[in-house]
């Protein structure tokens, strides 16, 4: 009957196969200095357990003790993050505590930046100081211009376009621009900085607004026996400018060169356009280049503020008789430079 059942070792406990029970196990041997058995390798450095520390280590043991006490811990406070000691939650970050006026300021300089990108690049604003767009613009009213055109688009008949008075045309008694009135050298500052930031309009000292009747390669002559325009063989009826009769007192018949346009007043009798310069070197004809944008909505006085929609009179006009390569190739058909 013993070969039927597995040798086991006398000295393994519990034996081999026993689920050892309630009172079962060995009892722990007594330890040889009296103390029990240790229950925790702390316990070696218990100075009430052992009782056999100098009083000279006995405060390093109570710091041991409180070492080990778990102590509850909030989480941290998340403002207190941004002000963190080296080794604290990470490495440490830098925050500048600055006044509320230096936050003020920045956002306003911030601003007064992109409003200077906005006006070299984008739009500007131009106060009419004349009569002669009338009944389009009135005088004083401020017009806002996108200078995406000629820039990166093409420009249109019918655009009322900004451009540089490259030949003193407002010196011209017809234009009948009204002059405003002179300002003490500080609000003259203040103003052309207003105006350098793109807060306030530009004056009209050295630009001309007009209408473009002409592109480059377009026949314009007035008047027929109707007294309209004609642009490339079709009249056009102008529903923008003052019932006169006649769309221009002075006769003309021009072919536009390539890189010009061909520009005129809605208020025709009070307008120093292309037809009053036709004896200046350009002859009459404004530079593609000179053209600082497109106006396309009023935006000053609130009472006339809207946007500027094209004429329907441009519509369906045929394109010139002439292709433009074969229109332009000599050279005394370009637009002339200014010559003093």
């Amino acid at each position: 009957m013993s070969g039927d059942f597995p040798q086991t070792d006398p000295t393994r406990w519990p034996p081999q196969g026993i689920i050892p029970g309630p009172g079962m196990l060995p009892k722990p041997e007594p330890d040889p200095k009296g103390h029990g058995k240790k229950d925790s390798p702390w316990d070696e450095f218990d100075d009430f357990a052992t009782g056999e520390i100098p009083d000279e280590n006995r405060e390093s043991v109570k710091e041991f003790h409180a070492s080990r006490v778990m102590r509850p811990q909030a989480y941290p406070n998340p403002n207190e993050l941004m002000t963190r000691q080296p080794g604290a939650y990470g490495k440490p970050q830098l925050m500048l505590d600055f006044p509320w006026y230096f936050e003020l300021i920045a956002v306003v300089i911030t601003a007064l930046a992109i409003s200077s990108l906005v006006r070299t690049f984008l739009l500007q604003p131009f106060y009419i100081p004349s009569g002669s767009m009338q009944d389009t613009l009135m005088i004083n009213d401020s017009v806002l211009v996108t200078k995406m055109a000629p820039r990166y688009s093409e420009l249109n008949r019918g655009d009322i376009v900004v451009f540089r008075d490259t030949e003193n045309w407002l010196q011209s008694d017809r234009e009948g621009a009204v002059k405003r009135k002179q300002q003490n050298p500080v609000m003259n500052a203040v103003k052309r900085f207003l105006i350098f930031v793109g807060l306030a309009p530009e004056d009209a000292d050295g630009y001309l607004i007009k209408r473009v009747i002409g592109l480059g390669g377009d026949n314009v002559s007035c008047c027929d026996e109707d007294g309209l325009m004609n642009i490339n063989g079709k009249a056009i009826d102008e529903d923008y400018i003052p019932q006169t009769g006649v769309s221009s007192e002075v006769e003309f018949s021009v072919v536009v060169p390539k890189g010009a346009l061909w520009v005129m007043g809605d208020n025709r009798n009070h307008s120093a356009d292309s037809r009053y310069h036709m004896d200046k070197p350009s002859g009459g004809f404004v530079k593609t280049k000179d053209v600082v944008g497109r106006a396309f909505v009023v935006i000053w006085p609130m009472e006339h503020m809207r946007f500027i929609s094209p004429s329907c009179a441009f519509y369906n006009i045929p394109k010139p008789a002439l292709e433009e390569k074969d229109a332009f190739s000599s050279q005394s058909q370009e637009v002339p430079s200014k010559t003093g």
